[in-house]
């Protein structure tokens, strides 16, 4: 299984994963049916309809996994699959500057 390490985002970010069906030789190539994504709980994933990307949005911070699976055997009786999976790491939002305010009011 091939892995692919994302960089650290924050919670602010989501990410697009993306898989390209490949033959042995590095050409494009097919897969039987639509493929399936799978995560960690502290993410959302949502699939697109072809299922060749998908967008995770962390509702926590800390380390995850996507693992995306698709049917590479195109024979209707024959299941081979093949996958891969992405890990990263989602950090909490820290603070970058301070906003200032001021009231002017009458001496007490």
């Amino acid at each position: 299984m091939a892995e692919i390490i994302i960089p650290s985002f924050d919670l602010e970010n989501e990410v697009v994963l993306s898989i390209t069906p490949k033959t042995a030789s590095g050409a494009d190539a097919v897969v039987d049916g639509v493929p399936v994504w799978s995560g960690s709980e502290n993410l959302i994933l949502t699939p697109a309809e072809d299922g060749l990307s998908c967008v995770a949005t962390p509702t926590a911070p800390g380390p995850f996994s996507v693992k995306a699976e698709a049917d590479a055997d195109l024979d209707a009786d024959e299941v081979r699959f093949i996958e891969v999976n992405f890990v990263g790491l989602c950090t909490p939002v820290e603070a970058q500057s301070l906003d200032g305010g001021f009231v002017i009011q009458p001496k007490a």
